[in-house]
């Protein structure tokens, strides 16, 4: 496990409790508690939250797959979600609609951004639930916003 998604899972735990971010000072205690394998009350829910956080330049992939580096699969992958991507740029464009989307995929905002910044991809859970949580955002969009305004 690497710092950058012991970092994420952090953020993500902090977000999904209400609290604000963890300080950098408990990322490190909790980074150096994995290499050295040492207790910290954080460790246990950081390997439960890292099992939804996307690959990244730093992860392995997958052992089926037939590239020469990591990089060449995160690339790959990102060719693949890239129309995609662009596409959800347009339809968030109005305002909250970012925050709209990533309460229906159930996701971090941070993690929407990192998506859209294509630095991150969408996981396989996440592209299975995209169509309807574009539904459900145009929905409460309209309902929401729309109507207020007008």
């Amino acid at each position: 496990m690497n710092t950058v998604i012991i970092r994420q899972a952090l953020i993500n735990i902090a977000e999904k409790s209400g609290r604000p971010h963890y300080p950098m000072c408990v990322v490190s205690e909790v980074v150096q508690s994995f290499i050295h394998d040492k207790e910290h009350f954080l460790k246990e829910k950081v390997l439960n939250e890292s099992r939804y956080i996307s690959m990244d330049f730093d992860q392995k992939a997958p052992e089926t797959a037939n590239y020469s580096t990591q990089s060449e699969w995160f690339k790959k992958r990102l060719a693949e979600q890239n129309t995609l991507i662009d596409e959800l740029a347009v339809f968030c464009a109005p305002r909250h609609m970012k925050s709209l989307l990533s309460y229906y995929l159930n996701t971090s905002k941070s993690q929407l951004y990192l998506i859209f910044q294509k630095k991150r991809l969408f996981t396989d859970e996440q592209l299975e639930n995209l169509n309807e949580a574009k539904k459900r955002t145009l929905k409460d969009f309209n309902t929401n916003f729309l109507q207020k305004a007008g």
